[in-house]
């Protein structure tokens, strides 16, 4: 049992193709920083803290990647859960909590700087569709389509194994999750899309609810759902169906404790809100 977890901590990875663009990202947001703190005379353009949640963020992918998360994902059902929500659910509200757009556009060369800008000027087709999926009625439906259908199945048995499906799984949960929290944690100066109470809370009950019944599928179900995890009991003494049961139990703790995390934040925001609104009149 000691040497089987011990197997376990140390099946550490690293693939080139993820190294490189958490590097890419790292170097251009420093890069943008440094070069927009220059541009302020020596003033920080952005807190600290939002610097941390970027690195955070940054963090999250390298253990859904490197760690022993992303070695295993194929052999337990459970660790496959537990990546699925730090690539969807923790890293992106984590990343746009960094305010990256403005760091990495200054981290470009400056010609690549202006014309990507260009591109992403809501007068131009590329900034209207970015516009567009971020609305709610719009980033929320892609988040729970993605979620759903690749949990059906047929799709979440052909994702398996490190091959081109499997990246690609990867990817639309990260994207899905990009355009889904961006709602939320607006990344821009702009005005934010949801107000906290009234749409927000509603907005993150949804997917809630989602990721609540799909836990409790897989956490009291007595069959095995994916046909891929019908192996035999693991060298670390998990059955195919406790397995599944942890997955479900990943699913509602982390993803739960990740959506009540950011209804306390709204929470928060709006009272802090009401309180300058009314502080005038006193």
């Amino acid at each position: 049992m000691i040497s089987s977890l011990v197997w376990i901590l140390t099946g550490w990875s690293l693939d080139p193709g993820p190294l490189i663009d958490l590097a890419l990202g790292a170097a251009l947001y420093a890069r943008g920083c440094q070069r927009l703190r220059r541009k302020a005379g020596g003033r920080a353009k952005l807190p600290s803290w939002r610097i941390a949640c970027y690195a955070a963020g940054l963090v999250s992918l390298a253990f859904a990647f490197f760690s022993p998360i992303a070695t295993f994902d194929d052999r337990y059902f459970f660790v496959h859960m537990l990546q699925h929500l730090l690539i969807g659910w923790l890293t992106p509200p984590l990343l746009w909590f960094g305010a990256p757009l403005a760091p990495t556009l200054w981290g470009l060369p400056d010609s690549a700087r202006l014309r990507v800008g260009s591109w992403l000027s809501p007068k131009r087709s590329l900034g209207r569709l970015c516009l567009g999926l971020t609305t709610p009625y719009v980033s929320l439906p892609i988040f729970l389509i993605v979620v759903a259908v690749w949990h059906v199945p047929s799709f979440y048995d052909a994702a398996q194994g490190h091959t081109l499906i499997h990246n690609l799984e990867h990817l639309t949960f990260f994207v899905a999750g990009l355009l889904y929290w961006w709602p939320i944690v607006p990344p821009t100066r702009g005005r934010r899309r949801l107000a906290p109470m009234s749409g927000g809370l509603l907005y993150l009950l949804a997917t809630a609810t989602e990721g609540g019944l799909i836990g409790g599928v897989f956490t009291f179900s007595d069959l095995v759902i994916y046909p891929f995890y019908l192996h035999p009991t693991s060298s670390v003494g998990l059955s195919p169906l406790t397995d599944q049961h942890l997955a479900g139990i990943v699913m509602w703790l982390l993803g739960g404790l990740i959506d009540a995390t950011a209804a306390f934040i709204l929470v928060g925001a709006y009272l802090a809100w009401e309180e300058w609104r009314v502080s005038p009149a006193q």
